[in-house]
């Protein structure tokens, strides 16, 4: 989030410098869209930043999400297998009382 204020503040810097430049009228207006074109490529390439670090995320989320889901399946065969110890140690008890 930080770097998308980052990008308007650039792109507010980039208007106010253009109309800075626009009034003065020794400037050029390749000049001024030479800078234009620089700041608008530094926002793309911030743009391709923060898409390529949300993919990294997104990735690691799907990771996370994968082994959440092992651990889940883990958990339910080792409580079926308590759950089967349970019955057949009351059974065992059953017969000794039986006995």
């Amino acid at each position: 989030m930080p770097q998308r204020f980052a990008s308007v503040a650039k792109i507010a810097a980039v208007g106010a410098a253009f109309g800075l430049v626009a009034a003065c009228a020794t400037v050029d207006e390749d000049e001024i869209g030479a800078a234009v074109d620089r700041e608008m490529e530094d926002l793309y390439a911030e743009m391709d930043e923060t898409r390529a670090i949300a993919e990294d995320a997104r990735d690691t989320a799907e990771g996370a999400d994968e082994k959440a889901a092992e651990a889940h399946s883990t958990a339910e065969e080792a409580l079926r297998k308590a759950e089967d110890n349970e019955e057949k140690i009351d059974r065992m008890f059953e017969r000794t009382m039986q006995k």
